[in-house]
């Protein structure tokens, strides 16, 4: 999900999702069905896109033949395939069809069970869009410092003896764990005769490391602490165990993400989990921190929060969708007009200055939602 949506975009510089007009100049496709008789297949006018033309197409083929065909559009070469049954060919008569070029057929197809567009039957305006698109959205984003979507998160922070921890993301929508502290939950070991050997945690598994020959233990295979334990001595020359009785039913993708502990001979490396989740806390939402009148003790990464930030695509705040918008739209009338980099520009006797940078009335709005250091 982005900000707006590409249909947003598009409705806001007046491009139609419509690429095809089929009129009465542009209605009719000659063809012929097992060699026989050439035939007017007809298509109903109307605006259409890519996929629904392929369809009226069909439509209009099957009741001209009495047959049952096929009839698709690729949204990444911009042709149409036509296709009927097995052992059956069709083609068309381009010079009499004048339809052939809406379709990007240029010259006669080989009669045969599938004929395809040998050009592009339109160029897609939405491309260029989207691509704008995307850029202004990751702009956005990284101006402001923070996402806008609704999404889940799962962070670590660093404890600083205030009693106030703001979040990385806001508003926030709920929190379901707050716990400060860590315990080791496994402890890993490679025995083998070996130059070094390190185990890590990725955010999808173990990952043991002897001599550069690495071996990845999944969490979706191994659900439990017990379960990696199991597979970790199952593998030649490593040993582990779950450090604490009571966390053997643990999850496993509870383990702290950590890289490349050294774990050779007599080291042994222990991997953490988060402590128990807090209950004395207080959320403001719209501020986006937390609040714990004892406060949060100083620590590297002590404090873990999972937590949903952000807003819905129907609560997403106007003022950001229009900025986003507008730069759009900015950056879309510069490819437009290829006036990238240019200060000023003249046609005949008029000449215009072009604001540099992004427009006053986005910065304005961006500034305004940038994430605070705090």
């Amino acid at each position: 999900m982005s900000i707006i949506s590409l249909t947003e975009a598009l409705n806001f510089l007046d491009i139609g999702t419509g690429y095809f007009t089929i009129t009465a100049e542009n209605d009719r496709l000659v063809m012929s069905y097992d060699g026989g008789a050439a035939t007017n297949v007809e298509i109903s006018d109307g605006t259409y896109e890519g996929d629904d033309l392929a369809t009226a197409l069909q439509t209009a083929i099957d009741a001209a033949f009495t047959i049952s065909s096929t009839v698709t559009y690729s949204s990444t070469t911009y042709k149409f395939t036509i296709a009927v049954a097995s052992s059956h060919t069709i083609t068309i008569d381009v010079s009499a069809s004048d339809a052939a070029l809406t379709f990007g057929f240029t010259a006669d197809p080989t009669a045969a069970q599938s004929i395809t567009s040998d050009q592009a039957a339109a160029d897609d305006p939405t491309a260029p869009v989207q691509v704008i698109l995307d850029g202004t959205d990751s702009f956005v984003k990284g101006y402001c410092d923070r996402d806008f979507e609704s999404t889940a998160y799962k962070e670590y922070y660093n404890g600083r003896d205030k009693q106030n921890l703001f979040l990385k993301q806001y508003p926030i929508i709920s929190v379901s764990r707050l716990s400060i502290g860590r315990n080791s939950g496994l402890k890993v070991n490679n025995s083998a005769s070996s130059t070094y050997a390190t185990v890590s945690v990725s955010s999808t598994g173990v990952v043991l490391n002897k001599d550069g020959t690495t071996t990845t233990l999944l969490f979706a295979d191994n659900a439990t602490l017990t379960d990696m334990v199991t597979a970790i001595n199952a593998e030649s020359g490593w040993q582990a165990s779950v450090v604490n009785s009571n966390y053997v039913s643990y999850k496993s993708s509870e383990l702290i993400e950590i890289m490349g502990l050294e774990c050779l001979d007599t080291s042994w490396a222990y991997l953490d989990i988060p402590d128990e989740p807090e209950s004395d806390f207080e959320v403001y939402a719209e501020e986006g921190y937390l609040f714990k009148g004892g406060g949060f003790p100083s620590g590297h990464r002590n404090i873990r929060v999972d937590y949903v930030a952000g807003f819905s695509s129907d609560d997403m705040p106007s003022r950001l969708k229009m900025s986003c918008l507008i730069l759009v739209k900015f950056l879309y009338q510069k490819r437009s007009e290829e006036i990238f980099g240019r200060k000023q520009y003249s046609i005949g006797s008029v000449r215009a200055t072009l604001e540099e940078g992004m427009p006053s009335e986005v910065k304005l709005v961006l500034d305004n939602m940038a994430r605070k250091d705090v």
